[in-house]
């Protein structure tokens, strides 16, 4: 809004400019260059006077807001940019906590899939922590348009995931391929793995879409005491979730 009030002003501002200088210069060149008009400029010069005079003062006056409003913008950038580096400090704190949150998720789902046991008790502890989203959202406000449509995309996948997580051991109607859930954890991870450049400063932005072939090194890592690595049906499913190419998901069909 007020970007708009600002163009609006400067158009306003060079309207009256101009229109106060071609009628400045409009009655000088009249004035010179014809007699006849020239007695009748000189009879009505008061009014004339009068109104260049308040094309003028128009002009000033709407010179003064157009100052204050960029003041304003100026003021308001400042302040988004200072509200940008506190809550970018805050981002690694709130990546790690999520981080940590879906490293439990995977190895829940891991544990879930290799058990005859349908429920999810524990799925509690990997909700997305209060604090951490409450950073996400607020950086998300500030960042640029790319890291910000990013940071929402680790928000909407955990999310997303999470609620497939549920529903899959909760209704036992979902069919599903084996370690489904693992998979999609692990691609949450590399969403988040991917903003930590981002946070730390180390990057101006966060890339716009995460390595199909870094899924391997999410499950590389030993993980609650699983070895991933010695699971063949698991590498198998892992290596058909790489072969399909993209590994983040469309969330519009998620939600169907």
């Amino acid at each position: 809004m007020k970007y708009s009030s600002f163009a609006k002003s400067k158009y306003l501002e060079g309207f009256l400019f101009g229109t106060s200088v071609s009628g400045l210069l409009l009655l000088i060149f009249i004035i010179l260059t014809d007699a006849h008009v020239r007695n009748s400029v000189i009879q009505h010069f008061p009014e004339m006077i009068t109104t260049l005079g308040s094309l003028i003062a128009a002009y000033i006056a709407i010179k003064g807001v157009s100052h204050q409003i960029q003041a304003n913008i100026e003021i308001e950038n400042s302040r988004r940019q200072s509200q940008f580096v506190a809550s970018r400090a805050s981002l690694p704190l709130a990546l790690s906590q999520l981080h940590d949150a879906c490293r439990g998720a995977i190895a829940f789902t891991y544990k879930m899939d290799r058990s005859t046991e349908r429920a999810a008790e524990d799925a509690t502890a990997f909700i997305m922590p209060e604090a951490a989203l409450l950073i996400l959202k607020e950086c998300i406000s500030y960042s640029d348009v790319q890291s910000a449509s990013r940071l929402a995309n680790v928000i909407r996948h955990y999310q997303v995931v999470y609620s497939r997580t549920i529903t899959s051991y909760e209704e036992s109607k979902v069919s599903q391929s084996p370690f489904t859930n693992t998979l999609d954890w692990g691609v949450v991870v590399l969403l988040i793995e991917d903003c930590y450049g981002f946070a730390r400063g180390n990057s101006s932005n966060i890339p716009i879409k995460i390595d199909d072939a870094s899924l391997h090194s999410v499950f590389s890592r030993f993980l609650h005491d699983i070895d991933f690595w010695n699971d063949q049906e698991f590498m198998d499913a892992l290596k058909r979730r790489i072969s399909e190419g993209e590994l983040e998901f469309f969330i519009e069909a998620a939600n169907e």
